[in-house]
C-alpha cells in the first residue's frame, strides 16, 4: 500500500462538467470530431485530446472516457453549452444523442491516491497523469459544500506544475494543439482517419515545425488568460497566456504558449506586466516524426 499523503479529494462541480454521447454511432462519430482515436477506446478506458475547428484550432481540451457504451466527455464548465451545441450541429441523421449529465454526477479532482473502490459512489475514474497521480473521480451526484476558491486554485497550481493545459472561454480557438504540447501528451493520433481541423494538424506535423510550445511561468503579477505577451522593447507578441492561478501571497503561476526562439529560463521583462520566468514543463518535447 502506498504511504503518499494524498490531498483530500477537490470538488470540481461547476468548474468541469460531462457531456454523455450515447448510440450506436457514437464511436463513428466523435471519430470524425476528435484529435486522439475514439475508436482505440475501450470500455473503463479514457483518453485525453482536443475539439478543433476547421482551421486546427483548440475549441476545447477534454477526457473522453468509454463506459457501458457511453462516452462520457469531460469539458470545462464555461465552454460546456457551446461543446454540446456544436457537437449536436453535426450529428445529421446518425444515431447519436449529446446530453449535458453534469446534474447527474459529482466530479472530484484527485491529487495522489485515494481508495476508490472503497466508495460505492464511484463511477469512474479518469487518470490524467500517473507521476505525481492526479485524476479525476466522478461519482453519483451526492450532496457536497461547494468548492471554495482556494480548493479550486490548488488543482489548477497542480494541473500548470505538471504541464497540463486547459482552455476556457479566454483561449479557445486560440492555439493549435501542438502549440499546448498535446503532441507529447499522447492528445493527438496521427494514424486515425480524417476529423475536423486534421489536415491543419497532420500538415504542421509532417511538413512543419513548431514554432511556439507551450511552457510553464511564474510571475509577481496574476496574468488573465489569453493575454498577449510582449518582450520590452518589442511590437510583436512572443507568447498569449493559457492560464494563471495564484501559487503563494506574493508569487503566481501559468502556463504560456511561447516563441520557441525566445524561450529563455532568465527573467524576461514584459511591457506593463513586470518579469516572468519560464521553465520547461517537466516532460519531454521531442517527437517521434
Amino acid at each position: 500500500m502506498s504511504t503518499t499523503k494524498s490531498t483530500p479529494p477537490i470538488l470540481l462541480d461547476g468548474f468541469e462538467s460531462i457531456i454523455a454521447i450515447s448510440g450506436t454511432d457514437a464511436g463513428a462519430f466523435l471519430q470524425g470530431q476528435t484529435t486522439n482515436d475514439a475508436s482505440a477506446l475501450t470500455t473503463g478506458n479514457s483518453q485525453f485530446g482536443a475539439l478543433c475547428n476547421p482551421k486546427g484550432r483548440v475549441i476545447t481540451l477534454y477526457y473522453l472516457l468509454l463506459k457501458d457504451d457511453i462516452f462520457y466527455m469531460i469539458v470545462p464548465s464555461t465552454l460546456c453549452p457551446n461543446i454540446t451545441k456544436r457537437l449536436t450541429m453535426f450529428v445529421f441523421r446518425s444515431d447519436v444523442k449529446i446530453k449535458d449529465v453534469s446534474s447527474q454526477f459529482s466530479i472530484l479532482g484527485n491529487i495522489h491516491e485515494i481508495n476508490t473502490m472503497a466508495d460505492k459512489n464511484i463511477f469512474a475514474e479518469i487518470n490524467i497523469k500517473e507521476q505525481p497521480r492526479l485524476s479525476f473521480v466522478i461519482k453519483d451526484k451526492v450532496s457536497h459544500t461547494e468548492s471554495s476558491n482556494s480548493s479550486i486554485s490548488n488543482w489548477s497550481s497542480t494541473l500548470i506544475s505538471t504541464g497540463i493545459p486547459r482552455i476556457t472561454e479566454a483561449t479557445s480557438e486560440a492555439f493549435i494543439p501542438q502549440m499546448l504540447n498535446l503532441d507529447v501528451l499522447n492528445g493527438i493520433s496521427f494514424t486515425k482517419g480524417c476529423y475536423t481541423g486534421q489536415e491543419v494538424v497532420a500538415r504542421l506535423h509532417y511538413k512543419g515545425t513548431v514554432k511556439r510550445r507551450m511552457y510553464i511561468f511564474s510571475s509577481a503579477l496574476l496574468i488573465d488568460s489569453g493575454t498577449d505577451l510582449l518582450i520590452d522593447g518589442n511590437t510583436n507578441s512572443s507568447g498569449t497566456v493559457v492560464e494563471c492561478s495564484k501559487q503563494s501571497d506574493s508569487t503566481y503561476t501559468g502556463t504560456v504558449v511561447f516563441k520557441v526562439d525566445d524561450f529563455s529560463t532568465t527573467p524576461i521583462p514584459l511591457c506593463e506586466l513586470g518579469d516572468i520566468t519560464l521553465k520547461l514543463s517537466p516532460y519531454s518535447l521531442e517527437t517521434e516524426s
